[in-house]
């Protein structure tokens, strides 16, 4: 059976756009499949804020395994959101991801610190310091409480 939307359709879905200001020209040789995983951290970073994973400077970081753990044998699909890999969330190799990472980092979006052996490493996203007003979006403090995702 098909399924169109409908003037009278109430479903809405959720997604996560594309972060504007990857669209600017300094990023340009970055790939699409990079800044997918760029937009996918970000906003996983939700989460982050919500468990309040904070270092000692306040800065927020997320953890993500890069590759599914070698003793789960269990299939994608059996497994719940919280237990995939970022190579099962995007459905790439786990090389692949090693690879926009790598491009993230040169393109100092991304930094990662590790944790040591059986601990998944700390990812922090950043952004530049020079960012241009057109890519922000400004909102009232009461709308979004003490941080952006709230």
């Amino acid at each position: 059976m098909e399924s169109f939307y409908h003037s009278s359709s109430q479903m809405r879905f959720r997604f996560s756009p594309m972060l504007k200001f990857l669209s600017d020209h300094r990023y340009i040789n970055v790939s699409y499949g990079a800044k997918q995983l760029y937009t996918y951290l970000y906003d996983r970073q939700s989460l982050s804020y919500r468990n309040r994973w904070f270092d000692e400077k306040g800065n927020v970081f997320i953890r993500f395994k890069t590759k599914p753990a070698q003793n789960d044998l269990r299939k994608r699909e059996e497994k719940e959101l919280k237990d995939l890999s970022l190579s099962e969330l995007m459905g790439v190799d786990p090389k692949t991801i090693m690879k926009f990472k790598k491009e993230l980092k040169e393109a100092a979006l991304l930094h990662e610190v590790r944790e040591g052996m059986g601990r998944t490493n700390r990812i922090y996203l950043k952004y530049p310091a020079d960012i241009d007003e057109k890519y922000l979006y400004h909102c009232a403090d009461e709308e979004f409480g003490d941080h952006p995702f709230s």
